[in-house]
């Protein structure tokens, strides 16, 4: 690109072209190490993510996705809207390229959700509140693992493969119903499920027959994380937790919030190099006030 009166434009169509799609996914390569071309290919990637790129012809040189993320808070559902893989090429850096992509996504979707959040790295940290975005203090929800034995009647367990199309209507099935543990929950957009789910924590996927459950988990040493629950609630979290958390795991972490937090303690999160932003100041108040975790599968 030589200079900003090029023939650069915002385009958003980069799911349906192909041309651009692979650009897209080359920048992201790049830039974050990830590729989106599986989860195309698998349908994962749908409507609700939208990139917002800069592109000069088919080469995309910038980008800020848009990810419609409804989320129901006790039991009101509101639309909200998240910003992310915020790229530009090395090459075009320090034209203001990110700035005019982030005022064109507020711009265009300020009045078309209940508000807006983002996570950013600690080398942005100053960027952001620019356009209106705060920061915000999340809480992580966790306790000590059940020692093994001390729930003997434990639901029964079965994982799921992303190479069976049962499993993963099934899982899907399953999102759909919504976590019915959580307090703060994903209501919609099965695609950003999928990210995760096919790609990163395939590994993860347990279904529980009985109480007609899905597990998301992750397990990182004596440490395992529950991403996220689905279905329909037929067992209690407690015993949920009891029949997936390996016997090796001394502690359980929460990637929700829980309705009932008993049992629970809950520490202000810290994530190295990921900061919560908000935009909208009643929304930021409602948030914060309600010490909150947004949940791990929202993140794009």
């Amino acid at each position: 690109m030589k200079n900003e009166n090029q023939d650069i434009r915002i385009r958003t169509d980069i799911r349906e072209n192909s041309a651009l799609r692979r650009s897209f996914d080359a920048l992201a390569q790049k830039t974050f190490g990830l590729t989106f071309e599986g989860w195309y290919q698998s349908g994962g990637w749908q409507a609700d993510y939208q990139p917002h790129a800069l592109a000069e012809g088919t080469r995309v040189v910038a980008n800020v996705s848009v990810s419609r993320c409804p989320m129901r808070l006790d039991g009101v559902q509101m639309q909200l809207v998240q910003l992310g893989t915020v790229m530009v090429d090395d090459a075009c850096r320090g034209q203001g390229l990110a700035r005019r992509l982030m005022e064109s996504a507020c711009e265009t979707w300020a009045d078309r959700c209940d508000g807006m959040f983002l996570f950013a790295n600690d080398s942005v940290l100053d960027f952001y509140p620019k356009f209106g975005f705060r920061p915000m203090q999340e809480t992580i929800f966790e306790r000590t693992a059940d020692q093994p034995g001390s729930n003997p009647a434990k639901l029964q367990v079965t994982p799921l493969s992303v190479q069976s199309n049962t499993d993963m209507q099934l899982l899907r099935r399953l999102f759909a119903k919504g976590n019915p543990f959580a307090r703060f929950a994903m209501a919609g957009n099965e695609g950003l499920m999928r990210f995760y789910a096919e790609q990163f924590l395939c590994g993860g996927l347990r279904w529980l027959p009985e109480a007609d459950m899905a597990v998301i988990l992750e397990e990182d040493g004596d440490t395992a994380t529950i991403w996220d629950c689905f279905g329909s609630g037929a067992a209690p979290l407690a015993e949920v937790l009891a029949a997936v958390i390996p016997p090796e795991a001394r502690r359980v972490r929460l990637g929700f919030t829980p309705a009932d937090p008993a049992g629970f303690s809950a520490q202000p999160l810290k994530e190295d190099d990921t900061t919560l932003f908000v935009r909208g100041h009643a929304l930021a108040e409602q948030l914060a006030s309600a010490r909150l975790m947004f949940p791990l599968l929202a993140h794009a």
